[in-house]
């Protein structure tokens, strides 16, 4: 299943980023170099909102599991769904009150640790656990 949700080689990049460093690239003052460098690292260099790409990880320690689903709101769902339709063909039930769908930039709960969000990592990661 998880080879016929992925999708993409990669997420294309970001529009504004590109313009950004082709700014740098000319720029010959050296304090507008700086103010458009500063403004560069401000802005994520892909596309988080590509909808050409998608991604599906899972993890899992001891009894607890998380899916994290690079892709949307409704992706993250329909997993949600089908993850619960095959727990029930092995006789197992998934309370669908209990497992959270969340953006990564609100942090996440995981195996009784609280894990906070990083801008360094994609921020529109949807978690499922």
């Amino acid at each position: 299943e998880k080879l016929n949700f992925e999708k993409g080689k990669q997420r294309k990049a970001n529009l504004e980023y590109r313009k950004l460093r082709y700014r740098i690239k000319r720029e010959q003052d050296l304090k507008i170099r700086r103010r458009l460098i500063n403004d560069c690292r401000k802005v994520p260099s892909k596309d988080f909102n590509d909808p050409n790409f998608k991604r599906l990880f899972y993890v899992r320690y001891v009894d607890d599991w998380v899916l994290l689903v690079a892709g949307s709101f409704e992706d993250a769902k329909v997993i949600r769904n089908k993850v619960s339709e095959k727990l029930k063909k092995l006789g197992l039930t998934l309370n669908l009150e209990k497992p959270q769908i969340t953006s990564l930039r609100k942090g996440m709960s995981f195996s009784r640790d609280r894990l906070p969000y990083s801008k360094e990592y994609g921020n529109t990661t949807n978690l499922l656990g």
